[in-house]
C-alpha cells in the first residue's frame, strides 16, 4: 500500500519469483525500468499484486522416524512442514502388535517419544497432522512401524534422594529403571563420615534419620538387575550432612520416691548430641495438675539444682517437681519439660540406731537410742532383767527411758529395749542396748542426820 516496501535482492535482475513464507500478508511488487539499446532510460514501472499473499495449504512435505526400537531410546519424528507459519502440529504415536492390533499412546503428543519397558515386543509409528497458525488443519501423514522394540540393558535412568536432611526426618530413594522387567534391584543405604569410612545401613526405600547420622551424609547405591539377572552399572546419590534436631525433652518421669534414697529421673532426650542440661527440684504440699513454669515457681520451693536429688525428712509428706530444661552440645536450649511425682516422698521405714544405756546414779539408768525413719511418733521403750543363766525377763511397768533399780535387779544385768514408732503408727523392729554391768547393792550408810532423839534420865537416891 503506501509501504515503499523492502527490495529483494535476491530476484533481482529476474522476471520470476518464487513466493516464500516470510511473503505471507504482504503485497508483492514488480518495479521495471525501461532501457533502449542505445542505452537511454525511460521511466520506471511499478507493478503492484492485487492482493496480500495468502499461504498455502499446511503439508507434511517428509515425515522420518529416528532412532532405535530399543527400550530407553527417545524415537524423533522429523518433518519438513510448508504452508505458512507452522501452529500446534499434532503427533500421534501408535504402538502395534504382531497381529496388527493398534493402540495410540496416551499422553505422547509431543514430536518424540521414550520407549518404555510396557512397549516392549510392539512396533512404533507415528502419524502427523500439519496445523497452520491460523488454526487451518492439513493431510494427516504416518511413517512405517519399525520394530518390534526389545529390552534395553538394565539401567537407572535417575537416581534421587528426598526428604528432610535433619535428624528424625526421613530419606526416601527414588530411582528411575529402564531395561527390560525389573527384577530385584539391590539399594545399599551408606553412612559416610568425613575421615572417608562407611557405615552400611539397613533399609529399604526409606531410611530413618537418626542421631548417628549427624554431620554425616547419606549415600544410596542403586545396582539395576533384570528379572533374568542381568545386572546394569551401579549408580549413586549422596545427601547434604544431615544436620541435628532442635533440642527437645522427650519424656520425662520421677520414679517413687523414699527419704534418704536418691532419685535417678528416667528422661528421654533428642536433638543431636545432649549437653548439660539445667534441673531445678521444686517442693510442694500439692499435686499440680498445671505444671506451667510461672505457676510452678509461684507455689513451690526450689529444693536442687542437679540432676539426681536425696530427699531428707523435710521432703517427707511433699510432691516433687523437676523442671528440666534440654540443652544440646553446642549449647542450644529447648522448650522446658516439668513431671511431677506420682505420690509424695515416703518416709523411710522407722528403725533406731545406736541404742544404750547410761547409769545416771547409783540406782538410776537411762536409756537413749536415734530414731530413723520420717517422724517419730510415740516409740515403745521397755527395760529387761537378764540373769547369769541368759533369762531375759520384761520388768512390768518398767515404759519410759529411765528406769530405777530394784531389789529384784540385784546380780543380774539391766537391757533397754526400743521400739520406733512412725508418726503414722508404722512400728519398726525393736533393738536392744548392750547389757549393763551386774547390778549389786549399795553399801549401807547414813548421809546426813535426819533429827535429834533426846534422853532424859532421873536418878533416885535413898
Amino acid at each position: 500500500e503506501d509501504d515503499e516496501g523492502s527490495p529483494l535482492s535476491e530476484a533481482s535482475g529476474l522476471l520470476q519469483y518464487r513466493i516464500k513464507k516470510e511473503d505471507v500478508g504482504k503485497f508483492v511488487s514488480f518495479k521495471c525500468i525501461p532501457i533502449r539499446n542505445d542505452g537511454i532510460v525511460g521511466e520506471p514501472g511499478v507493478f503492484m499484486g492485487n492482493d496480500r499473499v495468502t499461504p498455502g495449504n499446511p503439508t507434511v512435505l517428509s515425515l522420518e522416524l529416528n532412532g532405535e526400537a530399543i527400550e530407553g531410546t527417545t524415537m524423533v519424528a522429523n518433518r519438513r512442514y510448508w504452508g505458512g507459519e507452522e501452529g500446534d502440529t499434532v503427533f500421534r504415536w501408535v504402538l502395534t502388535s504382531s497381529d496388527g492390533t493398534w493402540n495410540e499412546i496416551e499422553g505422547a503428543t509431543s514430536s518424540s517419544y521414550s520407549l518404555k519397558c510396557d512397549d516392549i515386543g510392539f512396533y512404533v509409528s507415528v502419524s502427523c497432522e500439519p496445523v497452520r497458525i491460523d488454526g487451518v488443519h492439513g493431510s494427516l501423514v504416518t511413517t512405517e512401524a519399525i520394530g518390534p522394540i526389545i529390552p534395553g540393558p538394565p539401567a537407572c535412568r535417575s537416581l534421587e534422594l528426598a526428604g528432610s536432611m535433619l535428624e528424625g526426618g526421613r530419606l526416601t530413594s527414588h530411582a528411575e529403571y529402564t531395561g527390560g522387567v525389573k527384577g530385584n534391584c539391590i539399594q545399599q543405604w551408606f553412612r559416610s563420615h568425613d575421615d572417608g569410612s562407611k557405615d552400611e545401613l539397613i533399609a529399604d526405600e526409606c531410611l530413618d534419620l537418626v542421631l548417628a547420622d549427624v554431620d554425616c551424609r547419606i549415600e544410596v547405591i542403586f545396582t539395576p538387575v533384570r528379572e533374568d539377572g542381568v545386572q546394569g552399572s551401579p549408580k549413586s546419590v549422596s545427601s547434604d550432612t544431615i544436620l541435628p534436631g532442635e533440642p527437645k525433652g522427650v519424656s520425662l518421669v520421677i520414679p517413687e520416691c523414699f527419704e534418704d534414697n536418691e532419685i535417678s529421673p528416667i528422661k528421654a532426650y533428642f536433638g543431636g548430641k545432649e549437653g548439660t542440661g539445667k534441673y531445678t527440684w521444686f517442693r510442694t504440699t500439692e499435686k499440680l495438675d498445671n505444671l506451667e513454669p510461672e505457676l510452678v515457681a509461684s507455689c513451690s520451693e526450689v529444693v536442687g539444682e542437679t540432676l539426681l536429688y536425696k530427699p531428707s525428712l523435710v521432703d517427707v509428706g511433699f510432691y516433687l517437681i523437676l523442671c528440666w530444661v534440654p540443652t544440646r552440645c553446642d549449647g542450644k536450649t529447648g522448650d522446658p519439660l516439668m513431671a511431677i511425682t506420682d505420690n509424695p516422698v515416703m518416709a523411710a521405714f522407722p528403725s533406731v540406731l545406736d541404742v544404750n544405756l547410761k547409769k545416771t546414779s547409783s540406782d538410776l539408768y537411762s536409756g537413749v537410742g536415734i530414731y530413723y525413719g520420717g517422724y517419730e511418733g510415740s516409740s515403745l521403750h521397755k527395760w529387761y532383767r537378764e540373769s547369769s543363766d541368759g533369762t531375759r525377763i520384761c520388768i512390768d511397768g518398767a515404759a519410759s527411758s529411765t528406769y530405777e533399780v530394784a531389789d529384784a535387779d540385784y546380780s543380774c544385768h539391766l537391757l533397754f529395749g526400743y521400739t520406733p514408732v512412725r508418726s503414722d503408727g508404722v512400728i519398726g523392729e525393736e533393738k536392744f542396748s548392750e547389757p549393763s554391768d551386774i547390778i549389786f547393792p549399795g553399801k549401807l550408810y547414813v548421809s546426813e542426820p535426819i533429827g535429834y532423839i533426846t534422853f532424859k534420865f532421873s536418878i533416885l537416891c535413898n
